[in-house]
């Protein structure tokens, strides 16, 4: 899976080159070590993956207390939507560290809707174009009529 430049799970893809997570069209912030807490537990993807592994990953020859790693487990499932208690994504295995759960799907190239978008007039430049989905990249904007979008839903 680590070949994989997106990696699709529920409604959100994770773009590895772009370091970003999505939410169908939307990209959802993560800071960027709980960006990479996120891809390591994907790489590792149904594999319990102790705390002092995710540590010397992330954080290779500095001494961080567990403390900081609950913190950043912490925003990723906020991000996610995910419970500690009743996890959709993320389980916490007691004593022993973590594990994804969901079912992942990878592709090397973003994942097209059946849907056109169609606009009856062209758009107006906007000063700020927002991207159309996981992998679609930055300032692509509508046209007349737009092609297939791309989202992050398989």
């Amino acid at each position: 899976m680590k070949s994989a430049r997106y990696l699709h799970f529920s409604l959100f893809c994770l773009d590895r080159i772009e370091e970003q997570l999505w939410q169908g069209t939307e990209i959802r912030p993560l800071r960027r070590k709980p960006f990479a807490v996120l891809r390591y537990l994907l790489d590792h993807a149904r594999e319990i993956v102790t705390k002092d592994a995710l540590l010397a990953a992330l954080w290779p020859g500095v001494h961080v207390s567990e403390e900081v790693l609950t913190v950043h487990m912490r925003e990723v499932r906020k991000v996610l939507g995910d419970d500690a208690h009743t996890p959709r994504f993320i389980e916490t295995v007691h004593g022993r560290g973590y594990r994804f759960i969901a079912p992942i799907t990878t592709t090397a190239q973003p994942v097209e809707s059946s849907k056109l978008k169609v606009q009856s007039s062209p758009p107006s430049p906007a000063p700020n174009p927002q991207p159309l989905g996981c992998g679609w990249g930055r300032g692509n904007a509508l046209s007349t009529p737009a092609p297939v979008s791309r989202t992050c839903r398989s």
